[in-house]
């Protein structure tokens, strides 16, 4: 790696200096701006290196076209027949279980959260498991019917294991850090980036998520920034490995924005993302930044059902960082239009239509014993995800007007700038499974 260029100490966070802080963030929210100083720029040791090639080279962001081509070309292509609405499997709104035994771990636990939010319980069925095509732990694949893509498997995404790991520490922090958004399912799925608030009073801003306001201001810029760091390399590893259908769907909403930034703006143009590998600081300027809306996940499961807020970019996009290694544990991930299921291990980036049924199956697991609050349990599931939910670019349109001067409000005619994004509702949040 000798060669590399190398920044001054402080770095773009440079940039952030005399800002005042914005107080729209509120006691639970990040405030806006990066790290001062950024990781790996203290007054000890060598400062981080600087786009390097090698690093560059591993983490498959300077393949060619050639290169793109050929690794898209050795994913396995099938052609499939997709089932009527009425037909799919398993049934609509039912939890899934793939063996008998998974129904009594987890039916009185789905029965009180259910119960404790109004609910009223929905069925569970265990999987004839002959019907499915079973995507093993080692298996790429890409699937089409006759209106498109339907989704993409593959194995082994981030080429450098040491981010796997990396990745999934972070994740863990954050949903330990964070509250949760779907109470109603299983496992425990938070939130990071902008939000479009709740069906209440929908709003564009940044989420407002954290659990403890004891957290300080530079606690949560670091951190912040990590999932930033995540989010935008696994966007631009996508961008070599996942199909450009999906890519250019998604790519047609972000050129209008918002896309993933360091909160509300805060961002200097030459910022970078920053990454610790092999005992080595470094960063990388100049990737594209991703979807607006990140999630981090743990033995997250739903029944079967569609997602209909998803107009203009239809993928949700999950990454994997730590799974146990059984496969008959469950949490298994399914197409229910085409008779698919995915085995779950870590490292594996799956993408789905939300138009289109899906759900995963529940997870084999002591329920009663399990750590909602940290998601620490017998079984480990854990991940990364983002979409681009349908209502958030419009509010993020009046977020711009409101900003040109133009007032802005929501449906109850509150100001949306000045509100932020404070709440989030248990359902009103858009989904994405890992």
């Amino acid at each position: 790696m000798s060669g590399s260029q190398q920044t001054p100490k402080g770095g773009a966070a440079a940039t952030n200096a005399g800002k005042k802080p914005d107080h729209r963030t509120g006691k639970n929210g990040y405030p806006v701006g990066l790290p001062d100083p950024l990781p790996g720029h203290s007054s000890l040791g060598a400062p981080p290196l600087v786009n390097d090639a090698q690093l560059m080279r591993d983490l498959c962001l300077d393949w060619t076209e050639g290169q793109v081509a050929e690794f898209q070309a050795s994913i396995p292509v099938y052609r499939l027949e997709a089932l009527d609405v009425a037909n799919v499997y398993p049934p609509k709104e039912v939890w899934a279980f793939e063996k008998p035994a998974m129904v009594h771990e987890v039916e009185g636990y789905l029965k009180m959260k259910e119960v404790a939010g109004h609910k009223k319980p929905k069925p569970v069925h265990v999987l004839d498991m002959s019907r499915f095509k079973i995507i093993g732990p080692n298996e790429n694949a890409v699937f089409y019917d006759d209106k498109g893509i339907v989704g993409v498997v593959i194995r082994d995404f981030l080429p450098i294991l040491e981010l796997v790991d990396h990745f999934d520490s972070l994740a863990a922090k954050h949903i330990s850090m964070s509250r949760d958004i779907r109470k109603l399912d299983c496992g425990k799925i938070v939130q990071f980036g902008y939000t479009c608030g709740n069906d209440r009073s929908p709003t564009f801003g940044w989420c407002h998520n954290l659990l403890s306001v004891k957290h300080s201001e530079e606690e949560k810029r670091l951190h912040n920034h990590a999932l930033m760091s995540a989010h935008t390399l696994i966007w631009n590893i996508c961008q070599k490995k996942v199909p450009a259908e999906i890519m250019e769907a998604y790519g047609k909403v972000l050129a209008g924005g918002p896309v993933m930034d360091w909160n509300m703006e805060g961002r200097p143009i030459d910022a970078p993302i920053s990454l610790h590998v092999g005992g080595q600081d470094h960063e990388i300027f100049g990737l594209a930044l991703g979807p607006p809306q990140g999630i981090c996940s743990t033995m997250y499961a739903r029944y079967c059902h569609k997602e209909n807020d998803y107009e203009a970019a239809p993928y949700v996009t999950s990454l994997t960082t730590s799974r146990t290694d059984d496969p008959t544990l469950g949490g298994s991930f399914y197409f229910a239009m085409h008779g698919i299921m995915v085995v779950p291990t870590a490292n594996t980036l799956c993408i789905h239509n939300a138009r289109q049924h899906h759900g995963t199956t529940g997870h084999d697991i002591d329920w009663q014993n399990w750590k909602a609050s940290t998601g620490e349990g017998s079984v480990t599931h854990r991940g990364f995800s983002f979409c681009i939910p349908g209502k958030l670019p419009p509010l993020y349109a009046k977020f711009q007007k409101a900003r040109a001067g133009e007032p802005a409000t929501d449906v109850a005619g509150r100001n949306t700038v000045e509100r932020g994004a404070e709440e989030t509702d248990d359902e009103a949040e858009d989904e994405m499974e890992v």
